[in-house]
């Protein structure tokens, strides 16, 4: 799998509950898995639920995958999986 460099993130969108009848607005967050995290990365880790805006984002395709490429600084929020 192709890695990302410096602290970006290499991410995948997870499927978003959202009210019948609604529509996801441009603005709202989005709310992915982490797959891999570049070499400068310093909190988040492989695994992790994080939350961001759709601002300064790359979209790409790998393995035939739509992810994306988020750099650190831009996570609002993150949930760490405990391992059992």
């Amino acid at each position: 799998m192709l890695k990302p460099t410096q602290n970006d993130l290499l991410v995948q969108i997870l499927p978003e509950i959202v009210k019948k009848g609604e529509e996801k607005k441009a603005t709202d967050m989005f709310t992915a898995e982490v797959l891999v995290g570049g070499p400068e990365v310093k909190a988040i880790k492989k695994g992790d639920t994080v939350v961001f805006a759709p601002f300064g984002i790359a979209n790409v395709v790998v393995e035939g995958k739509q992810l994306i490429v988020v750099n650190e600084d831009m996570i609002k929020l993150y949930d760490r999986k405990k391992a059992n």
